[in-house]
């Protein structure tokens, strides 16, 4: 036999081998459950290489649909939306694609983009609580309370969740219709939701031990979602500060924060306070310029990025305001830094990207409030 042939036949019986060992005999059903295990154990790359497969034998809307749910948990969000529209395309009664899909819009700031896909899978499918639960989130973001918490009562009808009733609960205490709120507090904390335990503490019990002093100043009337603030004081340090009443208190924080309060939406407002050196004590925080303070954050936060910055009086000292990101993913800041005394204080509040510019008076209000005891 000669060599060219034996090489022939070596590679016929080669790619036979690697044939048989890449086809794989499991069924869409195997497939898919095992797809839903990875992902059940958090390993969205390997779940991910399963729908592949998946979608390469059939290629389906909801083979599509599952890819895009996939390609959210690995943050491929172009990819996300082109699998969404993809599968609603192949399937015009999908309607959990358009579901999917606003809620990935909401995320990457087309939050209108996110009402208008809510409003055509209810055209679909009315009885699904979930389109109604994305729509409200969709109108918190643009902070119409009132059009987010008509969207809540919707999906209330056809879902009876905990979480509903806490959402509700929490938008009403932003808006000072506290009875409402309360119905809705103890109807989630009776479903054994944990964080409206806090906000029936802080609004519906009428006696609760909180160093705080309710006042009854309210905002403009253009900002009718913060109606209600309270003072807190600090137990440490010779100061206090306004917080609406929809921020909860945390407790058993880090060393160096002194109050750290966060609302149901992971939105927070933190005061830090650290004890100047004694070569720190005949400066003030004008004494910085715009680099200095960048230099010094970015020291701790290589890759934040200060912008916006503003020379102020917060308490009756000398401060810096500045807006900052990068310090954490999807997150943006609105900073205060002044020096009082002995000590050093930023006040950071803090909440995703696409919530800020909703946010940005409320915080700013917040941290004008700062006021040292006399």
């Amino acid at each position: 036999m000669n060599i060219s042939r034996v090489f022939w036949i070596f590679l016929f019986l080669l790619s036979i081998v690697v044939f048989v060992s890449c086809t794989d005999d499991r069924t869409n059903e195997e497939i898919l459950a095992r797809a839903i295990e990875l992902h059940d154990k958090k390993d969205f790359k390997a779940a991910y290489d399963e729908i592949e497969k998946l979608v390469q034998r059939t290629n389906t809307s909801e083979a599509n649909y599952l890819k895009g749910l996939l390609e959210v948990d690995l943050k491929k969000n172009s990819e996300a939306l082109l699998s969404f529209r993809t599968a609603f395309a192949m399937d015009t009664t999908n309607y959990k694609a358009l579901v999917e899909r606003g809620r990935l819009k909401i995320a990457l700031g087309d939050v209108n983009g996110a009402i208008a896909d809510c409003d055509h899978a209810r055209l679909i499918k009315r009885d699904d609580p979930e389109i109604y639960k994305v729509k409200a989130y969709a109108f918190e973001t643009l902070a119409d309370l009132q059009n987010a918490i008509i969207s809540y009562e919707v999906a209330l009808k056809y879902s009876n969740e905990s979480e509903l009733h806490y959402r509700l609960g929490a938008l009403y205490v932003r808006m000072g219709r506290i009875d409402k709120a309360c119905d809705h507090l103890r109807a989630a904390a009776d479903g054994g939701h944990m964080k409206s335990f806090d906000l029936i503490k802080l609004n519906c019990n009428k006696k609760y031990d909180l160093p705080a002093e309710k006042t009854t100043n309210k905002t403009s009337t253009n900002d009718q979602s913060y109606n209600w603030k309270i003072r807190h004081g600090s137990q440490k340090y010779n100061y206090s500060i306004e917080i609406p009443e929809s921020f909860t208190k945390e407790v058993g924080i880090r060393p160096h924060i002194d109050l750290k309060f966060a609302d149901s939406f992971g939105s927070s407002i933190i005061v830090t306070v650290v004890k100047r050196q004694a070569a720190e004590y005949n400066i003030t925080a004008h004494d910085f310029n715009k680099e200095q303070i960048e230099n010094q954050f970015k020291n701790a936060m290589p890759n934040v990025a200060i912008m916006a910055v503003k020379k102020l009086y917060i308490g009756g000292e000398r401060a810096f305001l500045f807006e900052q990101e990068g310090a954490y993913e999807n997150l943006k800041s609105l900073n205060c830094f002044l020096y009082h005394d002995d000590a050093a204080y930023n006040i950071s509040a803090t909440c995703e990207k696409y919530r800020f510019e909703n946010y940005k008076k409320l915080f700013w209000t917040a941290i004008q409030s700062l006021k040292f005891n006399t």
